[in-house]
């Protein structure tokens, strides 16, 4: 017999824009039970660039990535490279505020 599985959130997981991959399985039950199905919360990368109004920005600048679902009140902090870009990686999906900190 044929089936397909699939991950059903939670009401959390869905509220924190958690999605699975992949979306479904297709298996095929003959004989025996079917093992070693994986399904993984998506996970991506967030990024961008600061660019000051004054033309240089100093180096000692860093963004902070904060959840808005408040699951991290802290946040995560990111120094800003030379070139002004950053980038959190391997962050769930989801709305985030960032800010930006001189530091120091």
């Amino acid at each position: 017999a044929a089936y397909s599985i699939g991950v059903v959130a939670s009401a959390t997981d869905t509220q924190m824009g958690i999605v699975f991959a992949p979306l479904s399985l297709d298996v095929i039950l003959k004989y025996q039970p079917v093992a070693g199905l994986f399904f993984s919360p998506v996970r991506v990368s967030i990024g961008g660039s600061v660019k000051c109004l004054s033309g240089s920005c100093p180096h000692d600048l860093q963004v902070n990535l904060r959840s808005e679902n408040g699951a991290d009140e802290e946040g995560v902090l990111q120094d800003v490279g030379a070139d002004g870009r950053f980038s959190f990686q391997n962050q769930l999906p989801g709305r985030y505020r960032i800010s930006v900190d001189e530091v120091g």
